[in-house]
């Protein structure tokens, strides 16, 4: 076995060792909530979130996902001191305004929907992702979540799809490559 084969298995072996190590998102009593943006309670969180974001997205100069009327998911310890992650959601309708000429091409539809601009864990706690999207199905007023997922990303991808999002397609955005991912509420 030459070095680059060894490196491999051990790369390979010491990942597994260290998501092995990480609290299961189900073992600690937690609190899960919506806050909007912009409101005081953003307010008293945005610093928090802001800094899950900077780890969970680390080549992002600064925290895209807000825009008015956005709803964010937070998922946080009993006493709501510590963001084990979030989940950020803008109405389609302000996507639609932002990018008319291409909204259906981007995967929007006619009906209310809600477009995911953001999902956000902690890396030191497993299953995060779970109660947050499971929240989505609360918002019965709309009838699909929208999102879009590097192709890159292909364990984020995997998450979403076991959640019941469907592939609609690829596109293009500044020169890189997203699946156009959604699912009906």
């Amino acid at each position: 076995m030459d070095y680059e084969q060894k490196y491999k298995k051990y790369k390979t072996k010491y990942k597994t060792i260290k998501e092995d190590n990480r609290i299961n998102i189900e073992n600690i009593k937690s609190k899960i909530f919506l806050i909007n943006y912009p409101s005081e309670q953003y307010d008293y969180y945005k610093e928090k979130i802001i800094s899950l974001y900077k780890k969970c997205e680390p080549d992002e100069k600064t925290f895209i996902p807000l825009m008015d009327n956005t709803k964010i998911i937070i998922l946080s310890d009993v006493t709501k001191n510590n963001i084990f992650g979030f989940l950020a959601l803008t109405s389609t309708k302000i996507i639609q305004k932002m990018f008319p000429d291409d909204f259906y091409y981007k995967g929007g539809l006619s009906s209310p929907g809600l477009f995911m601009t953001s999902l956000c864990g902690n890396n030191l706690y497993k299953g995060v992702s779970n109660p947050l999207i499971k929240k989505l199905n609360k918002f019965k007023k709309y009838d699909y979540i929208l999102l879009h997922v590097s192709t890159k990303r292909k364990k984020v991808h995997n998450i979403y799809k076991k959640h019941g999002f469907n592939d609609n397609g690829i596109i293009n955005i500044d020169d890189e490559t997203f699946h156009i991912m959604r699912k009906t509420l």
